[in-house]
């Protein structure tokens, strides 16, 4: 069975003043910390990219790493609903891991976890984590590739929401405790100051 990952790169944050997934954590970008996490659990990871000109600053980080794919969205400034439809369009599995480049803390019991729901019947469209305040994790989810065309009408629509598309479709709640007790699979970077 091929496992497949999705990483999605956004553009420059604001707060950051540059490409998060680039920016270093003790000494390596943080998509790398990403890369790495995954990198044993899965045949093949596609990392998302905004544009040809994000695609190249990545390529000089990315370019030695096998088993990985960089394409760009489909369509450019589109969030990260775009993102994940134009990574589903090239993976071989049914099922995919989608997770951020800015949460270079995604551990093993995470990506087991979470992994070991493609070895059940599912029938579903996404298996998304929920902590117990009832905030989602869409961006930490597997999703199955057949939402590419619900998808692609939420994006026909203007409707680039992940969280209010997840809602929308046969998705399965777990546990993000059960997932991962510490949480630290689910803790984006978004502040200089979260860095150092």
């Amino acid at each position: 069975m091929i496992k497949s990952a999705i990483v999605l790169c956004g553009g420059k944050s604001r707060r950051m003043g540059q490409d998060k997934g680039l920016l270093k954590i003790n000494g390596r970008p943080m998509i790398l910390h990403v890369i790495n996490s995954l990198k044993n659990f899965v045949d093949e990871i596609i990392v998302v990219l905004r544009d040809e000109k994000q695609k190249n600053k990545y390529k000089k980080v990315l370019n030695n790493l096998k088993s990985l794919k960089i394409v760009t969205d489909e369509v450019k400034d589109q969030g990260p609903l775009m993102g994940i439809f134009t990574g589903l369009k090239y993976v071989k599995s049914d099922y995919s891991l989608v997770v951020p480049c800015d949460s270079p803390f995604i551990n093993e019991k995470f990506i087991k976890n979470m992994l070991n729901f493609l070895s059940k019947d599912l029938g579903a469209e996404a298996v998304v984590p929920k902590h117990a305040n009832g905030k989602i994790e869409p961006l930490h989810a597997l999703y199955h590739k057949s939402v590419r065309k619900k998808i692609h009408k939420k994006i026909t629509k203007n409707e680039r929401s992940v969280t209010s598309f997840v809602k929308e479709i046969n998705a399965i709640f777990v546990s993000a405790e059960e997932l991962d007790p510490s949480l630290k699979s689910f803790k984006n970077l978004n502040t200089p100051s979260q860095i150092s």
